[in-house]
């Protein structure tokens, strides 16, 4: 919807299943969301009106999108998968349509303005046992969870606080 145009359909790659925009960029250039493909969210952005689907093959579609960054350049979203058994988030960048994948998280949520950082949640982690485990990403570093990196930056928990059972952005 705009003031000048009002309401307007967003097109999608199946018209017949459902989609959702869940966000837009500040520059009203980009929007966010998903289309489903028999019961699974595919991540979708829509770039001035037109979709590009979040896929790294046919046959592995990207989850939906989830979050876009504050200088709208780069958008988050949740369970990609690199090969049939390995899923993780994933990132795309405006720029240049780039999607790289982040392994060891299920969910991202948010993103710095310059791509590097992203933070999220794995939903669980069979070899700890570990339920929704707040998780941060940094380019050429890779994925920990986000206790761990505040502590290895000279930040401190609160007594009693779990971070790992926040589960989002914190």
């Amino acid at each position: 919807w705009t003031a000048a145009d009002g309401m307007k359909l967003l097109p999608d790659n199946r018209p017949a299943r459902a989609a959702r925009a869940s966000g837009i960029s500040t520059d009203g250039h980009v929007i966010y969301g998903w289309n489903d493909t028999n019961g699974f969210r595919s991540g979708v952005v829509w770039v001035d009106g037109s979709p590009v689907e979040m896929t790294a093959n046919p046959n592995l579609p990207y989850g939906e999108a989830s979050g876009i960054s504050a200088n709208d350049q780069f958008v988050v979203g949740n369970f990609a998968y690199d090969t049939i058994s390995t899923n993780g988030a994933w990132r795309w960048n405006r720029a240049d349509g780039s999607v790289t994948f982040i392994p060891d998280m299920d969910y991202a949520f948010a993103v710095t303005n310059d791509g590097k950082t992203v933070v999220g949640n794995i939903s669980s982690n069979s070899q700890t046992q570990t339920q929704r485990m707040a998780m941060i990403w940094q380019e050429g570093v890779g994925t920990m969870r986000l206790a761990d990196w505040l502590t290895a930056h000279g930040g401190s928990l609160p007594d009693g606080f779990n971070a790992d059972l926040q589960g989002g952005v914190l």
